[in-house]
């Protein structure tokens, strides 16, 4: 009948407006996911990029000195021969993001040094650096040198201590002597003031060295100031590292992207 035929026909445009919704749903979802896969791909391959200029920079000492830059790259070319080098201060110790300015400042110049087996490995690399007229450069022997230990009672009761430098970093224990003989009897604090009260109250017997690079000095120097966080030695490993965690996840979320548009396709 006539009110057959209008009911069935009413079923069918119902059906088909539901069906054209979902579609139109789908299609939305779709491009929602094309466009999010598409912008995680680009910070992905940008991620992936700027980690390896930075290990490229790593790689050649790129923001070392031309003579540390000399060595160190004949060296790795294998053309220093009969010589053992283990690499610079800052290249053997693994610094966490919170005291790597702290770290820096504490190390100033001597982030550069370059670490030997003996003296006779200093000796040759010397010998190179004066035959090719390279500039100097200040290296430390691991059998010349000798631990420092901080013996000064109490600080570490006192207000904004933080922990001896050398303690606050990672190294293999065979560099002790090196890195002790350089950090460990530098105190980092959180602050200047607090800084300051610590070095008064022991006259400046040691160095002290605050969270945002403020150093004190034995004898009462102070120095401090604006500084480029992202220039450092120790920035540019912690942003490898971080870029490393970036990298996976961001790789992660493309292959779930990916997943997602082929289950809907």
């Amino acid at each position: 009948s006539y009110d057959n035929l209008n009911r069935d026909h009413t079923e069918l445009k119902n059906k088909l407006d539901s069906e054209r919704t979902e579609y139109l749903k789908l299609v939305a979802n779709c491009n929602d996911i094309e466009e999010e896969f598409h912008k995680t791909k680009n910070n992905l391959e940008q991620s992936i990029s700027r980690q390896k200029l930075l290990k490229d920079m790593e790689k050649s000492f790129d923001s070392y000195s031309r003579s540390v830059k000399a060595v160190m790259n004949e060296y790795s070319n294998g053309s220093l021969k009969g010589v053992k080098l283990y690499g610079t201060v800052a290249g053997l110790v693994n610094v966490s993001k919170d005291y790597s300015t702290a770290i820096e400042v504490a190390l100033g110049g001597s982030a550069q040094y370059i670490v030997t087996e003996t003296e006779e490995d200093a000796k040759k690399s010397i010998e190179y650096l004066k035959r090719t007229k390279q500039g100097r450069a200040t290296f430390l022997p691991v059998s010349a040198a000798k631990s420092s230990s901080f013996n000064e009672k109490g600080v570490e009761a006192c207000k904004g201590y933080i922990g001896i430098a050398s303690e606050l970093i990672d190294f293999d224990k065979k560099y002790d002597g090196v890195i002790s003989g350089l950090l460990g009897r530098v105190v980092v604090v959180d602050d200047i003031d607090n800084a300051v009260a610590i070095s008064r109250k022991y006259s400046y017997k040691f160095r002290v060295v605050t969270l945002s690079g403020e150093l004190l000095a034995p004898g009462g120097s102070m120095s401090g100031g604006s500084r480029n966080s992202t220039n450092g030695l120790f920035a540019r490993s912690n942003e490898i590292v971080e870029l490393e965690e970036t990298i996976k996840d961001l790789s992660s979320k493309c292959n779930e992207l990916e997943n997602k548009y082929a289950d809907l396709s």
